[in-house]
């Protein structure tokens, strides 16, 4: 027996352009740090949740889902169809939403209003959908580009077109479905289209392609919002459906002028840039049409907060819990048949955590204890970081990866029954990986099973090491430990 090294698995994503320099990859996999003394691992990697069937709720694709406020119960937009789900999750059809694209929800506590980005709009109230028909706001719906967003401040909605802002009337008058002519404004600093309006904090922020600006309530002018002096930040929205609210925050996929997209967090007027430049090599390879269409979710389960960023080829996904034990900026992926994670969007509801679909119209529960996405296989890798003995050549005679033990399927002829999991190497830098077989990682309660590799012979100077599992088990990642010699 040669020098036994542990080699830290929970780094995540982190793939150069060179691969020479990092191919550190992670998919359907997300970094665990301890926070006890006592753990036998530094770090480990988790298995994402797998998705069961709630319903089927219609044909087409989930446009986004949304927790009522007033009743808790929840809204979902799928295909051209409203759906309200109660607690049994039974489909409601509750009226036609025309169009196609993701849509925008806001509530005021007694009215919900659902804007369809360029198209229309709805308020939804004790149980009815009606379009709204205002003439004012018809008068909006005619700008270029329509009406594009909401959200709330005060009780009232505020809407956007791409050249000013609007509110509705407060909740108390007529639930905050009437409208005032006069109830508008534009961006004052800059002429930027306007992109979105959102509230953190009961602040509104007005997103622009180049710019924010921060409003706030005034009782003492005709309109009732002013723009916050100094408030404006350096920074524009390139997908309208990348904003969301996280960790008491939001994060956005944005850039100023003359500056490459990247995904930014931001409180009040101060703004981090959280992806790391291996995720903004990704995100610059995609055309400002694909961008546009960049869509996010956010949840949380076992401790760990996630946002999810979902581009045409594959998700991104930021976790904050890990990022900030770590002290660094902690990405994975996720994907579904070798591109992007099909979760569309996600809401917390009942207890759940529910989410809907990109392809289908299936509505499904998120959770660790399922291991498959709708029964079909979740395939699970990552790559490791590099070995390297001082630049000088070194033989490794065997590793072994520390999985959860016995998790195979208790079931006989199931798969899964006994799970194995395959290991590939590359010594040239990431540019072929070389297989080295299955290896067994334990039936159901054999939990005394290792999972090595013998052999893996001379390095002439690096080595990584990818390990896939397809399985349907509930298997997490611990440790690689190395014999070298």
């Amino acid at each position: 027996m040669g020098r036994i090294i542990t080699i830290p698995i929970d780094t995540g994503f982190y793939i150069t352009d060179d691969t020479v320099l990092s191919a550190e990859d992670c998919v359907n996999l997300y970094p665990v740090t301890p926070t006890n003394k006592g753990a036998s691992s530094s770090g480990a990697l988790y298995r994402i949740p797998g998705i069961s069937l709630v319903t089927i709720q219609a044909t087409g694709v989930g446009r986004g889902l949304y927790r009522l406020p007033e009743t808790q119960d929840l809204l979902s937009c799928s295909g051209n169809n409203l759906y309200l789900h109660q607690s049994t999750y039974n489909s409601i059809n509750k009226g036609t939403i025309t169009g196609s694209g993701r849509v925008i929800f806001a509530s005021n506590g007694i009215t919900t209003c659902i804007v369809v980005p360029g198209i229309t709009a709805y308020f939804y109230r004790n149980g009815i959908l009606t379009e709204i028909d205002d003439p004012i706001f018809d008068d909006f719906k005619l700008q270029v580009g329509g009406v594009t967003s909401v959200t709330t401040k005060d009780s009232r909605f505020i809407y956007t077109t791409d050249v000013e802002f609007f509110m509705g009337s407060p909740a108390s008058v007529n639930f905050g479905e009437s409208f005032d002519a006069l109830d508008f404004e534009d961006a004052e600093v800059t002429a930027d289209k306007i992109v979105r309006a959102f509230t953190l904090k009961n602040e509104l922020y007005i997103f622009g392609g180049d710019n924010i600006e921060i409003y706030q309530s005034i009782a003492t002018t005709a309109f009732p919002l002013t723009r916050i002096l100094g408030a404006t930040i350096n920074k524009g929205l390139i997908a309208r459906h990348s904003l969301v609210e996280f960790d008491a925050n939001y994060l956005f996929l944005g850039k100023s002028y003359n500056e490459s997209p990247a995904i930014w967090s931001g409180f009040g007027t101060q703004v981090i840039k959280v992806s790391s430049d291996a995720i903004d090599t990704l995100i610059q390879r995609y055309s400002e049409a694909e961008l546009a269409d960049v869509s996010s979710w956010t949840y949380t389960q076992d401790g760990s907060r996630f946002v999810g960023f979902t581009f045409p080829n594959e998700t991104l996904v930021f976790d904050a819990t890990a990022s900030r034990l770590q002290k660094t900026l902690v990405w994975h992926q996720r994907k579904s048949n070798g591109t992007h994670w099909r979760v569309d969007d996600i809401a917390t509801v009942f207890g759940d955590i529910v989410c809907s679909d990109n392809i289908d119209a299936r509505l499904g529960l998120l959770s660790r204890n399922i291991y498959s996405e709708y029964d079909e296989p979740i395939t699970r890798s990552f790559v490791s970081l590099y070995v390297i003995d001082q630049t000088v050549p070194f033989r490794i005679s065997s590793v072994e990866l520390v999985v959860s033990p016995g998790t195979g399927n208790p079931i006989p002829d199931l798969e899964g029954t006994d799970p194995v999991i395959e290991m590939l190497f590359s010594k040239d830098g990431g540019n072929i990986f070389i297989p080295m077989g299955n290896r067994k990682i334990g039936q159901d309660n054999q939990f005394g099973k290792k999972t090595i590799w013998n052999r893996i012979g001379r390095v002439p100077t690096s080595i990584i090491f990818k390990f896939v599992l397809s399985e349907k088990v509930s298997t997490d990642f611990f440790r690689l430990i190395l014999d070298i010699n």
